[in-house]
């Protein structure tokens, strides 16, 4: 019985990086966080970095408000960047 559930978490966890690869796949940016000890002065304890994954250089860092800035200067949406919503913490199916 413990093989069977050793097994089954293994193949729930290939599903779930296979989903995720397909994801990564259609983005054409990734968004990163690094600590930062220092902080902005806004209250911020990390740096974001936001990567063009085709040529794998970092486009812009820093706060939140940096990379937005960025982005409606490039017109990107959101929806291209990898992993937008879970470190921005913002919710596509958020209802308001």
């Amino acid at each position: 019985m413990k093989e069977l559930k050793k097994l089954h978490l293994k193949a729930a966890s290939l599903c779930n990086n296979y989903t995720r690869s397909l994801e990564y796949e259609k983005c054409t940016h990734h968004l990163t966080a690094v600590k930062d000890s220092g902080g902005y002065g806004y209250g911020e304890n990390r740096i974001l970095m936001l990567v063009h994954i085709p040529t794998k250089e970092v486009v812009t860092s820093g706060g939140l408000r940096r990379i937005k800035s960025y982005m409606n200067l490039r017109n990107i949406k959101s929806k291209d960047i990898f992993e937008w919503d879970k470190l921005t913490n913002q919710n596509k199916d958020k209802k308001q």
